[in-house]
């Protein structure tokens, strides 16, 4: 009797571990967000992905500990985890992985400026000879119609 209450035990703390940890995984979505902003659509795109493998993972946790027995305790479990995530740690870790990712952000930007600049003089060179070629040509042009 007693080993079965220690295991009941060991899969509550589980369940609270699991719950904070979905948590976690969800700051660190939002964080990507932050420092890689993108529409509306593929945000509720990642949103529904997001939360349908965070119930897979749930699931899994209850096929495999419990013989896919859902249990009160465990759900209670599940949602203090979450809970004790959200009130104690989520705004100091959201704000470690949003300096993350807004740091990868403008180093990534910054490797395409590097890598894109001469690209981009050469093209305003080619612009500035493609319309001065136009104008000359235009010239030309004026000259035969008012000579004629």
């Amino acid at each position: 009797m007693h080993t079965v209450i220690a295991a009941e035990a060991l899969f509550f703390v589980l369940a609270f571990a699991k719950g904070a940890g979905i948590m976690l995984g969800y700051d660190i979505l939002r964080a990507f967000r932050r420092g890689f902003p993108h529409g509306g659509r593929l945000v509720a795109a990642e949103d529904f992905f997001y939360w349908v493998f965070a119930w897979i993972f749930v699931f899994l946790m209850f096929r495999d500990r419990n013989y896919g027995q859902i249990r009160g305790y465990v759900l209670a479990a599940l949602i203090l985890g979450m809970l004790f995530y959200i009130l104690l740690l989520s705004r100091r870790i959201l704000l470690v992985f949003s300096t993350f990712f807004g740091f990868l952000s403008r180093m990534i930007a910054g490797l395409f400026r590097l890598i894109l600049m001469p690209a981009g003089k050469s093209v305003k060179k080619l612009r500035k000879m493609v319309r001065k070629a136009l104008k000359k040509k235009i010239k030309q042009v004026r000259m035969v119609i008012v000579k004629k």
